[in-house]
């Protein structure tokens, strides 16, 4: 349950989850308006919708020199319709630019259509894991039957969904990092849609210790209700009872985890061995 001031945060959130974003403005570090900082700025945003689009989904540069360079990055969900990428990224940049007028570092994850992310920075950040500022997103739906059990199942499969997540594929930076899944049904509940990704520069061991800090914090806040997630400048988290952002169209469930799997196996031969 949230509290305080993060059930009002929390509410907010809620009411409009299919289209929410967490946009984020950083609060340490500024540059003058319409100053060098501010031109790379909006050069680099201005030709991030195409670039992004059109290089699968994934696209990192920077541009100018010493304290005035600024760093940016830009990322839809695998699998997005180019058009779509481009949409999604074109309104997080214009609205950073909007709602960030003299901000060094910040970010936004957008949902519309799809999911996509925009963050600008001085200095680097593509290789750095950052977990705050945070945005924990608790749906309205509330637990109330077979708790313990709903844990134990949701916690078994938000642990594959990290395991999943945390692996780095190389040459395909657009889809490292990244999970969309969807639990079978279980006895006396729905399927679970999740959805876990962090930015392509980190180690699969930040990957993994970002997103379980994801979880842990959900947990934390929104222990006993139906959906939500966390979001941070690294990576996010989301999980439902129903598709969301067309991430999930291509998805099969899947029964067994390879690793379970891979117990089966090893077990069986195990038995063979020992029968021979």
């Amino acid at each position: 349950m949230c509290l305080n001031f993060l059930s009002i945060l929390c509410f907010i959130v809620v009411l409009s989850f299919g289209y929410v974003y967490a946009q984020n403005c950083g609060e340490s570090m500024f540059f003058r308006p319409n100053s060098t900082y501010d031109t790379n700025r909006r050069l680099i945003l201005s030709t991030f919708p195409s670039k992004v689009s059109s290089q699968d989904g994934y696209y990192s540069g920077s541009v100018g020199e010493g304290s005035q360079r600024i760093y940016a990055l830009g990322l839809c969900i695998p699998g997005t319709d180019p058009k779509v990428c481009s949409d999604c990224i074109e309104t997080a940049s214009v609205g950073l630019l909007q709602n960030c007028p003299n901000q060094t570092d910040s970010w936004d994850w957008r949902a519309d259509k799809t999911l996509c992310f925009v963050r600008y920075s001085n200095p680097s950040f593509f290789d750095e894991i950052d977990q705050n500022p945070n945005t924990t997103v608790c749906s309205s739906g509330v637990i109330t039957e077979n708790v313990t059990e709903f844990k134990s199942i949701w916690d078994d499969f938000m642990k594959n969904m990290i395991a999943a997540a945390s692996v780095s594929t190389p040459g395909m930076p657009a889809r490292r990092h990244y999970a969309a899944d969807i639990s079978l049904p279980t006895p006396g509940f729905q399927r679970f849609y999740a959805l876990m990704q962090c930015l392509p520069g980190i180690s699969s061991v930040n990957c993994d210790a970002c997103l379980k800090g994801n979880v842990r914090d959900y947990k934390g806040y929104c222990g006993k209700n139906i959906g939500g997630g966390v979001l941070t400048p690294v990576c996010l988290f989301r999980w439902d009872l129903y598709p969301y952002l067309g991430a999930f169209d291509k998805i099969t469930p899947q029964p067994i985890s390879t690793r379970i799997i891979v117990a089966i196996v090893v077990s069986s031969v195990l038995f063979v061995h020992l029968l021979l």
